[in-house]
């Protein structure tokens, strides 16, 4: 029983450490999060029904000089915007009220890019969207 107690004293002590430094990880790097809605294959092409007055939001991750090619078609005019997120703030790169886009970005940094429309219109609106990271390449 005394090697019981000894190995559940290590134990409760070391998973109290590994807590409050966790929390204290965080605390001090509070822009690292990743964000649910995370592109797993870096690419996407999907319809949804968008509620009034609510607000999709797709991201990707991308490198340094890679590009996102990004088309939608909306039944009616959104709210669209191209943004990244720097712990609490959100650094908008475009934002525009628009039904149909086709379009391309070219990252500068490397860090994950999310893509949101918002619909401020009375009813429901039909959104189809794609997107699609490019490889890096040795000309890029």
């Amino acid at each position: 029983m005394d090697v019981f107690k000894r190995y559940l004293i290590i134990f409760v002590t070391t998973s109290t450490f590994l807590y409050f430094f966790v929390i204290w990880y965080e605390s001090q790097n509070p822009g690292v999060a990743v964000p649910h809605n995370l592109s797993e294959t870096g690419e996407e092409s999907i319809a949804i029904n968008l509620q009034p007055n609510n607000a999709y939001e797709k991201c990707v991750q991308l490198q340094a000089r890679q590009f996102l090619d990004y088309t939608f078609e909306a039944s009616e005019p959104l709210v669209f915007n191209l943004h990244y997120h720097v712990g609490k703030e959100d650094f908008y790169l475009e934002q525009q009220t628009i039904a149909t886009l086709n379009s391309s970005f070219e990252a500068r940094e490397s860090r994950i890019y999310c893509l949101m429309w918002g619909n401020s219109n009375d009813q429901q609106v039909r959104l189809r969207y794609e997107f699609r990271a490019r490889p890096l390449t040795a000309s890029n």
